[in-house]
């Protein structure tokens, strides 16, 4: 080990026959304070040799239960320690994200599966070929005459490369010019063809609509108002005005006009309303249209009673109106289209 590039990643995965237990004292670098059992000699030889080698011992970094630390199991069943360990470049520590065992992988052993995912960031590899940095003649800017031709270029320069990005600019603003131009042509020629089979087909609402689209006509929707004097007018302003002066005048508490036309009204009186009685029929036709799975009124009595037999709930229900129907002839009932029987 002693051999390894130290820019490189060391991983020692292995069965260590050592116990390095849970207490870190003198060795926080190396190990944790999550380990099992106790510091064995072996495993106080494979602490110095991680120490030595910068090495970090993943599985008692994290905290577990003590079923996932264990990793070997004795073959009488009454002896578990962990002694397997995955140990990383103490650099690289971050990289690990968790270490612990898989106890249902069947690797035909008295060992368990010990796993650890690591998550490795790797820079960016940068050029080899340093950038060789321009040297400037400083001397020159002492004469002046050199730095006056060396201005003028690079005001030259300037303006060449100005004048260079305004002409592509405006070369490009034809070009879409051009093609908005081309898109339009497309347009009214399908739009043309269309209303031409329309002509051809006698569909006068798509032609017109067509015809609008190509003109972009728009129909004037504003007509003229007479104002108070009788003149006419298509301002909207004055138009608002007299909507406003209008409607005030119309719905004053003393408009004559309001008062004229609320009082040529006349009262209809309403024929859909079914206040005689209803006959055998008609109730056998209400029972039938009533919902299930619904409340009961006051009576107690629920829709799939009334309807296991609306014959018989017809003749209860005549008789008793015919019992009552002394005292009150009265009775009211809905129509039967909606299926709700009211009651007397």
């Amino acid at each position: 080990m002693s051999e390894i590039n130290k820019a490189d990643i060391v991983i020692l995965i292995g069965d260590m026959n050592a116990q390095v237990g849970y207490h870190n004292k003198g060795f926080e670098a190396t190990t944790g304070r999550h380990g099992l059992g106790m510091l064995t000699e072996n495993g106080e030889m494979f602490t110095e040799l991680c120490t030595n080698f910068n090495l970090v011992i993943g599985e008692t970094l994290f905290n577990h239960k003590r079923v996932h630390k264990i990793t070997w199991t004795s073959p009488d069943r009454m002896t578990e320690t962990l002694i397997d360990h995955i140990a990383i470049s103490r650099k690289w520590r971050g990289s690990l994200m968790d270490t612990r065992n898989k106890r249902g992988a069947d690797i035909a052993s008295d060992h368990h599966l010990l796993i650890t995912p690591a998550r490795l960031k790797v820079a960016a590899v940068s050029d080899s070929k340093k950038k060789i940095q321009k040297i400037f003649d400083v001397k020159k800017l002492k004469d002046e005459s050199i730095c006056a031709r060396e201005i003028k270029n690079q005001l030259n320069f300037t303006k060449t490369r100005s004048a260079i990005g305004t002409t592509a600019h405006l070369q490009q603003n034809r070009q879409a010019d051009k093609k908005k131009a081309l898109e339009r042509i497309i347009w009214s020629d399908n739009l043309a063809r269309k209303a031409q089979e329309a002509a051809e087909t006698y569909r006068t609402r798509d032609l017109y609509q067509m015809k609008r689209e190509l003109t972009n006509a728009t129909l004037k929707t504003t007509k003229p108002l007479k104002d108070e004097d009788g003149k006419l007018t298509t301002a909207k302003d004055k138009q608002t005005t007299i909507w406003e002066r209008y409607y005030k005048k119309l719905l004053s508490s003393t408009s004559s006009e309001a008062i004229q036309r609320c009082g040529s009204q006349r009262h209809i009186p309403r024929r859909d309303n079914h206040t005689s009685c209803p006959n055998d029929a008609e109730i056998i036709t209400a029972i039938r249209a009533l919902r299930n799975n619904k409340t009961s009124g006051s009576d107690n009595i629920n829709s799939e009673l009334l309807k296991a037999n609306p014959v018989s709930s017809t003749q209860i229900y005549l008789g008793v109106r015919k019992d009552k129907g002394r005292t009150e002839r009265r009775c009211y009932y809905s129509s039967s289209k909606e299926g709700k029987f009211i009651g007397m």
